[in-house]
């Protein structure tokens, strides 16, 4: 039997229905919500492919999906104090968010070399 053909309008209510289905507490991992689109990775790509004239829907119905579980950790970090350390983890996960902690002012690296004879203490600085 084959798959209906799924829509991104469908996949949009099909990815809303996975939210609304989980227990407040519960992460909406990307895993659980193909496992509950019935998709496997393969066809995800296959959708979001170039070639396929409604791709660009399709790649906004799952930065839909990234945004809802950013969404919710964010909201379980600032509510849930028994949670919320592991939401921030999660939130630092690019797919999650990408949050950082730390500001990054340099975001070049540096290699200083100094050459003051060998071994000499100052060839370490």
């Amino acid at each position: 039997m084959s798959k209906p053909i799924l829509t991104p309008e469908k996949l949009k209510a099909k990815i809303d229905d996975y939210f609304d289905s989980l227990p407040k507490t519960t992460f909406p991992d990307y895993a659980g919500m193909l496992l509950h689109l019935e998709l496997f990775p393969d066809e995800v790509a296959a959708l979001c492919e170039e070639g396929n004239k409604r791709a660009p829907e399709f790649r906004r119905a799952f930065e839909y999906a990234e945004l809802k579980r950013e969404s919710w950790l964010a909201r379980i970090t600032a509510s849930d104090g028994k949670l919320s350390s592991g939401a921030l983890n999660l939130l630092k996960q690019k797919m999650n968010g990408g949050y950082t902690t730390v500001s990054d002012k340099n975001k070049e690296n540096t290699l200083r070399i100094i050459s003051d004879g060998v071994g000499g203490m100052n060839a370490f600085k």
